[in-house]
């Protein structure tokens, strides 16, 4: 093993102060981070099903075969800093890596941990939260491809990929990564960048382990236009890009000059295009695909059908929420009254029951997946009460408040996020109805109305008298989930929250070095989010995948409907006979 990662790993049982180590430590920071993550997850045990050999890392590693996987639409875009759909999650989430990633192994709970590791990148130290220092790795190349031809990571392209991703048009990624001053990234040694960010950000060793803009280090010559990324896929992931045929399959291919020798251990990953959820279970019992991600009614079927698969499941990342303006003074949702009537006019319990069978998530204002960081309703305070079902109360908000009566449409988003989503709107529909209520539930279509190329529903544009339901996604950790959905100038903040006490309490969340007390400003931001319900949570399904047992070494990842990432597809080795 390696110098760089044993010393990931001394660091992590280290108990210092989050200002001790910006002082002094290098690597220790985001090891520290990492333990303090741990130390907050959820009690809750992820299931981990006996069965198969998918949780085994004993023997010798096998190299070679096809991994067969699939995705339920075609590609609709290939350059990772533009679009987010599944089937490009694909491509980009292979294909591409960032600095720092997040450590998996065939324990689901440690992809929970949100524990940072080595990636690119082998050390990142900060004297004061302000500027931090990046050394690289000196032993990664990109792909093979022209006209970057597999030349060396250096620095420039850390520099270049971040500044294409400011440069880029519609990348709503920024929003993660918007405390980086584009113009004062340096470059002093090709195996060192400096970032010198535009405010004080204590996690930002976090940011750089997540997904989205800081994920998807690009060769300079994507910057300087040599090739359109859109087209041609060239990164220095585990997986190169092969092929691709619509409505059949996307095929990669191994990356030879992956910095982990040895790995990936597959020749090459086959994802295949399957829309129907009946099919995909089908394929995987006839052996054709090594992984399906079953919903919890489907769980059973799965089980029984293939008795020798391992079974994976987590509380899901993903958290289904609804929403209206909060940007729009005359519309009704942008009246407290209003938003929790409705948040206590759903029996959330009994919805999840009904929908999900016996494991869910019972959300707060962030997904309940970020463990003990995330507060459960039950953990808000005062607050609590807008969260339980009372449609008693409910319904004299509603006497007292007539403007709620002018919120008409549920709008929903189909077919991508699937039928159980979908039976998920139509009942909160029901149970608003119930307490006294006139909503009609509309379907729109994803890529149509909902997304839009940037200009549908999600971002903004649906009626006055119109609720929205969409996801709420983890990101990197809990102070960064907070800043993703509820700062007032970020993108993502979908209801276009402007809440002048809760910004100030990020900023202060952002500028305390503490570790400790960076969590406890965590947990106040979600009580007075929680007090406002500018969301309004629904319950969420736990997130399962069944993998056949010819499998070994599948390290689970929490990635929603966009397939196994890259740790999980380079470590697996196949045993087919």
């Amino acid at each position: 093993m390696s110098t760089e990662s044993n010393y990931w790993q001394r660091a992590v049982p280290r108990r210092y102060t989050r200002r001790s180590l910006l002082r002094g430590t290098a690597i220790g920071l985001a090891g520290v981070a990492g333990a303090s993550l741990l130390a907050c997850r959820s009690t809750n045990t992820p299931l981990t099903a006996p069965g198969g050999a998918a949780g085994s890392a004993t023997g010798q590693p096998q190299s070679g075969d096809v991994f067969n996987n699939y995705v339920a639409a075609n590609l609709s875009g290939l350059d990772p800093m533009v679009g987010s759909s599944a089937s490009a999650g694909i491509v980009n989430n292979s294909a591409y890596v960032g600095l720092f990633r997040f450590k998996t192994s065939t324990d689901p709970r440690t992809t929970l941990n949100l524990e940072p590791e080595s990636n690119l990148a082998t050390s990142i130290e900060s004297p004061d939260g302000l500027t931090w220092t990046v050394k690289l790795r000196t032993d990664t190349v990109f792909h093979n491809i022209a006209p970057v031809n597999g030349h060396p990571i250096t620095s420039e392209d850390v520099k270049a990929s971040f500044q294409r991703s400011f440069a880029t048009p519609n990348n709503t990624s920024i929003s993660l990564i918007n405390m980086i001053d584009p113009t004062q990234i340096s470059t002093p040694a090709v195996d060192t960048v400096v970032f010198k960010l535009r405010s004080v950000f204590g996690p930002f060793h976090l940011t750089l382990a997540g997904a989205g803009a800081s994920g998807s280090i690009m060769p300079r010559e994507a910057l300087a236009g040599s090739f359109d990324p859109g087209k041609t896929v060239i990164g220095s992931g585990p997986l190169m890009w092969d092929s691709y045929a619509p409505d059949i399959a996307i095929n990669l291919k191994r990356h030879p000059g992956w910095f982990e020798k040895g790995q990936p251990y597959v020749d090459g990953v086959k994802v295949a295009i399957i829309p129907d959820p009946a099919q995909q279970l089908a394929q995987f019992t006839a052996g054709h695909i090594d992984s399906v991600r079953p919903t919890p009614k489907d769980l059973p079927t799965v089980q029984q059908n293939n008795p020798k698969a391992a079974v994976f499941g987590v509380p899901s990342s993903r958290s289904w929420v609804y929403f209206g303006h909060m940007d729009r003074p005359n519309t009704a949702f942008y009246d407290v009254n209003v938003r929790r009537a409705m948040s206590m006019a759903m029996d959330r319990a009994t919805m999840a029951k009904a929908i999900f069978g016996s494991d869910f998530s019972n959300n707060g204002v962030i997904p309940a997946a970020l463990g003990t960081s995330a507060l459960t309703a039950d953990q808000l305070g005062d607050a609590s009460q807008w969260y339980k079902f009372n449609p008693e109360e409910a319904r004299k908000l509603i006497a007292a408040t007539p403007a709620i009566k002018q919120i008409r449409r549920f709008l929903y988003p189909t077919p991508t996020y699937g039928a159980q989503f979908e039976t998920l709107c139509t009942t909160a529909v029901s149970m608003l109805n119930a307490v006294g209520l006139q909503i009609q539930a509309v379907p729109i279509d994803y890529n149509k109305d909902f997304i839009n190329g940037g200009k549908g529903a999600l971002y903004g544009n649906y009626p006055d008298d119109a609720v929205l339901a969409s996801t709420q996604g983890v990101h990197n950790d809990a102070g960064s989930t907070l800043l993703y959905n509820y700062q007032s100038n970020n993108d993502h903040n979908l209801p276009k929250v402007s809440d002048k006490q809760i910004d100030a309490m990020m900023d202060k969340m952002n500028t305390t070095l503490d570790e400790s007390a960076h969590l406890m400003a965590v947990l106040d931001i979600q009580r007075a989010a929680a007090a406002q319900v500018y969301f309004i949570p629904l319950p969420s399904e736990y997130a399962y995948t069944a993998v056949q047992p010819w499998v070994y070494n599948y390290q689970y990842s929490s990635s929603g409907n966009v397939s196994e990432g890259p740790n999980t597809l380079s470590r697996l080795w196949l045993k087919r006979s």
